[in-house]
């Protein structure tokens, strides 16, 4: 198994080079609207203005890294349909190796790149709480965590459903549109929530929008983890199940 997870590595290089170039480039220039803002044209802004770029820049350095270097290191569509267009899973077949011993592999993979991830980030995150004289708070960790189950239950789902449509094109197109809705069902709901506490009280309605939004965010913090496993564990077995097929393009 130990060979199969460096052929998995070797094949996906390019990935995670090109990934972690992304990543660098994005954090620096983070850094450079962190600096301008204390010392460059953005510190010149007015109030409003500056609060929020401020509180823009950073979330988006301080997450969206994160999820750049989650798509880079834990995404293996791309081993998976050269495989198929190498003709390399017939020869698989012939391997003394299980479908779920094929499929472990993959996912040993997932969870050592989402731990590594989980790591960067808090190092991300540590720098730009630095550079924005801000501290890591609970909420700032809470919200690190919901970003990688994110990632990690997207690339669970992406690898059987590579296997099955044998496309990117396909996969992307699937994910986008379940996200889509997801994001339309909070918004609407959230719509509801503001139209109720209008009807409240207008006056508080800002603050008891925010109150709704931090215990979404500690729930869904204190079910992170369970729902990575759960994710990581239907993948898994999804996987397999897709490996059984024996199908090829």
């Amino acid at each position: 198994m130990k060979g199969m997870i460096y052929r998995e590595l070797y094949l996906a290089r390019k990935n995670y080079i090109v990934g972690g170039i992304a990543v660098v480039l994005f954090i620096l220039l983070g850094v450079l609207i962190r600096l301008s803002l204390v010392y460059g044209n953005l510190a010149e802004l007015e109030e409003d203005a500056f609060e929020f770029v401020d509180l823009a820049s950073y979330y988006a350095f301080s997450y969206l890294p994160l999820v750049l270097l989650g798509i880079a290191c834990s995404s293996n569509g791309g081993v998976i349909l050269s495989d198929y267009r190498s003709k390399w899973c017939l020869y698989s077949y012939t391997l003394p190796m299980k479908e779920q011993d094929q499929a472990m592999v993959k996912f040993v993979i997932k969870v050592g790149s989402l731990l590594l991830i989980f790591l960067l980030g808090i190092g991300n995150l540590a720098l730009f709480a630095g550079l924005s004289g801000r501290s890591i708070e609970s909420g700032s960790m809470q919200l690190l965590l919901i970003v990688t189950m994110l990632v990690g239950v997207i690339s669970a789902a992406a690898t059987p459903m590579t296997i099955r449509y044998k496309s990117a094109n396909a996969v992307i197109i699937r994910i986008v549109i379940v996200v889509i809705i997801i994001w339309i069902g909070l918004m609407f709901r959230m719509t509801l929530l503001v139209t109720e506490f209008i009807n409240l009280n207008s006056d508080d309605a800002v603050d008891l929008l925010f109150e709704k939004m931090v215990e979404f965010r500690d729930v869904l913090a204190m079910l992170a983890p369970i729902l990575l496993l759960l994710a990581l564990l239907l993948g898994y077995l999804a996987t397999v199940r897709q490996l059984k097929k024996r199908e090829i393009m």
